[in-house]
């Protein structure tokens, strides 16, 4: 760094100075020129002379101007010729400038240095234009003019006394400098190449040779269905509200329309959820086809995306079908959506590696809550799901149907066997006829979920808008979690996803989304989302193979991100033991990095992948990747470098966690009922253990881990939070005084 510095601040000087000369310069010839012949002079002077006097000074400047026009075509070349020069002065060494910059950048950033092989820089594409020397072209002979080189590079020098130039120029960067500030070679600090990379593989993926292979469940799947009636949703284009916005004529069950808040719903009363380390079907499965890796759709799907981020090129969405009021608004995904993907990788005891999610980061969310909630709502008739409300006895449900497993789909790409839970069916949608169900909450809810309460005024009524429409809640759906579902749907093999909209009081309408419809919204087509599925799925198995090696045969922590600042196409894991003796020491961080490159019908593509228009064409283009993988140094340095990149990374997660406080509520009295919360969770840990057969040193441990867990970080309610919460009020004003027009137990299949 200390290099780097000083070489970012002599290329500095040397811009300053030599703008300074060359300004110097031009302008000294500019006045001596001025002085000389200055053809408006003469306007100026009264001459007093005689006449023959007058006519001699005339016949004098009839002769002078063929000379006059001479010297001004000469001066303004010499001037148009330095100020030229000087501008491709500056160019160059604002360039090398950036250079330096981005080298710096590139230091702080903490991610691992690629060594870049030989081959790969003999097929860099060579530059044919070769820039200026550092000298005055303009007044040298055509003769006296040599091609430039990185040698040949000088820069006027400073005199001791001051700033101005002097004759003599001050040495240019050596070969060695460059090719640091480049990347081309590690820096002298460093002892060799194999520190920066302890070891390189590289491969080649095409999307046509990769194979999804459909493995036969050992049981049979029951997989539940629609509420009546909803089912004419799937084959409704756009949205179908629960109730008509205009006339308040019901269009399904009125009993949809109120949800049962969180403390009504007895969530122990339906199946758990399976991690699947503990999935005793999913490791059998694996077992018999030969697998390595087991993992879920809610666990892979975070990982896929931060690989698709990477070989896609930063491609946005699709906007193209919204209204106008949205043709000026981003494309890219949100930050939510490119958050890092935390993972647990453990070996079981089969010899298989299971892939969970990493809990760690997670804190309490309301949302995922009216999920669960809505989920069952819409698959159970009215009388069947008060059965899960706090308001039935216990006995409503019995414990078969409380332990009973739910119902999946699996698939395989190589070693790696993907598990997909199947949410609904119906006969009549094409393939195999399973869907998806997700919930959407409105607005503000999302944003500043800990208000929801009252953010529950906040009403959809329009088809169209920026604000207020289901329009809204879809392009929002597009930015944020539309990849995540269409990955979902393509590991279940599904039709596509029913939605349903909500503000966590009443559901407000349902949309049907096929799966054809998010590729061209996300990927652009479905030849693409296809080949970028199948590259995304190679490519994870191929890196979680790499991350086992550097910890073999025990548990281990792996945060996995689009890395931008090391290759616009790459993508690092950082890899650490869970389990660590810190008596030997800080527990060792590993970072591996993914670095690609796109070949579309085997011509090498730059910047984002598109397939053609044309669907024949599409049809047979083929996407493959080439690879390179590159490890960090295992010496001190690569460690404090790997150090800074996980904590980087595990400072965004930690960031999701914050949030405002709800209104009328203060930081610290939600801090406060935090604390309590937590002193209750222990106290209750202790009592189910049992005072008397737990160990004192068992009670410290579970203490600490309590205490490590994520808390919420409570901030004051800022002026995008207060705006919500007015457009909230409002909307909730105008939806009550449009209820007082409705008729009432108005039913459209009455009529």
């Amino acid at each position: 760094m200390g290099h780097e510095s000083r070489s970012l601040l002599s290329i500095s000087n040397r811009i300053s100075r030599s703008v300074a000369a060359h300004h110097g310069f031009i302008n000294s010839i500019a006045s001596s020129s001025s002085s000389t012949i200055d053809p408006s002079a003469s306007r100026h002077v009264r001459y007093t002379s005689t006449s023959s006097s007058r006519s001699q000074i005339h016949s004098q400047n009839i002769s002078s101007k063929p000379r006059q026009r001479f010297r001004k075509v000469q001066r303004q070349t010499v001037l148009k010729s330095l100020g030229s020069q000087a501008d491709d002065d500056l160019v160059l060494d604002s360039a090398m400038a950036r250079s330096l910059e981005i080298y710096r950048q590139r230091h702080r950033s903490g991610a691992p240095r690629l060594s870049i092989p030989l081959s790969t820089k003999n097929d860099l594409p060579q530059s044919k234009s070769l820039p200026h020397p550092k000298r005055r072209i303009a007044m040298m002979s055509t003769e006296s003019r040599k091609p430039f080189s990185a040698q040949e590079r000088s820069f006027p020098a400073a005199s001791p006394g001051g700033d101005e130039p002097t004759g003599q120029v001050e040495p240019s960067l050596n070969d060695q400098e460059i090719e640091e500030i480049l990347g081309d070679r590690p820096s002298t600090e460093s002892a060799s190449a194999e520190t920066l990379s302890e070891r390189q593989e590289t491969g080649v993926i095409s999307a046509k040779d990769v194979k999804l292979q459909e493995i036969k469940p050992a049981r049979e799947m029951k997989i539940a269905r629609l509420r009546r009636a909803l089912g004419r949703v799937l084959f409704s284009p756009g949205v179908v509200p629960l109730r008509d916005t205009r006339t308040g004529v019901w269009n399904f069950d009125p009993t949809l329309h109120t949800i049962p808040q969180p403390d009504k719903f007895a969530f122990h009363r339906c199946p758990p959820y399976i991690t699947p380390s503990q999935d005793e079907e999913l490791v059998d499965l694996a077992q018999r086809h030969k697998c390595g890796f087991v993992g879920s759709t809610s666990t892979l799907t975070k990982a896929l995306s931060q690989i698709y981020f990477a070989i896609s090129g930063g491609k946005g969405i699709d906007l193209s079908t919204l209204s106008q009021d949205f043709s000026s608004e981003r494309t890219t995904f949100t930050p939510g959506a490119e958050l890092p993907a935390s993972i647990i990788i453990d070996k079981l005891p089969q010899g298989i590696y299971s892939v969970d999610s990493d809990k760690r980061w997670d804190v309490e969310n309301v949302i995922s809550d009216f999920g669960r909630i809505l989920e069952k709502m819409l698959t159970c008739e009215n009388a069947d799901f008060k059965r899960f409300l706090t308001s039935s006895p216990e006995s409503a449900v019995p414990e078969e149907e409380r332990s009973a497993k739910e119902a999946y789909r699996y698939q395989r790409v190589g070693s790696l066997l993907m598990r997909s839970q199947l949410d609904c069916y119906d006969p009549r949608l094409p393939g195999n006829g399973v869907f998806d169900i997700k919930t959407r909450a409105c607005l503000p809810i999302r944003h500043d979920r800990a208000n929801y309460v009252a953010n529950a005024a906040y009403d959809i009524w329009k088809n169209r808008g920026i604000s207020q429409s289901y329009e809204r809640e879809y392009y929002d759906l597009l930015r944020a979690g539309m990849l995540k579902f269409s990955l979902q749907v393509r590991i279940g093999g599904m039709d596509g996803i029913f939605l349903a909209y909500h503000n966590t009081s009443r559901l407000f309408g349902f949309q049907y989304i096929s799966l054809s419809e998010i590729d061209e919204r996300i990927f652009g087509s479905t030849e693409m989302a296809d080949q970028a599925f199948k590259l995304s799925v190679s490519i994870l198995e191929q890196l979680l193979h790499h991350c086992v090696e550097l910890f073999p045969d025990q548990a281990i922590n792996v945060i996995l991100k689009h890395s931008p600042t090391v290759h616009s196409h790459s993508v690092t894991a950082y890899v650490e033991p869970k389990e660590w003796d810190a008596s030997k020491g800080e527990r060792p961080v590993r970072a591996v990095t993914f670095t690609m490159e796109n070949t579309l019908d085997d011509e090498a593509t730059q910047g984002q992948v598109t397939f053609s228009v044309d669907q024949e064409t599409r049809q047979k283009q083929n996407w493959s990747i080439k690879y390179n993988v590159s490890y960090d140094a295992k010496d001190e340095e690569g460690q404090k470098k790997s150090r800074a990149g996980l904590n980087r990374l595990q400072q965004n997660l930690l960031a999701m966690n914050s949030l405002t406080v709800p209104a009328g509520q203060t930081v610290k009295s939600m801090t406060q009922r935090d604390r309590i919360a937590q002193r209750k969770a222990a106290t209750t840990q202790r009592d189910e253990q049992g005072s008397a057969t737990t160990h004192p040193e068992e009670l410290i441990s579970n203490s600490a881990r309590l205490n490590a867990s994520p808390r919420i970080k409570w901030r004051e309610a800022g002026p995008r939070q207060i705006q919500l919460r007015e457009e909230a009020i409002e909307s909730g004003r105008a939806y009550e005084q449009r209820k007082k027009m409705w008729k009432k137990n108005k039913f459209a299949w009455t009529v």
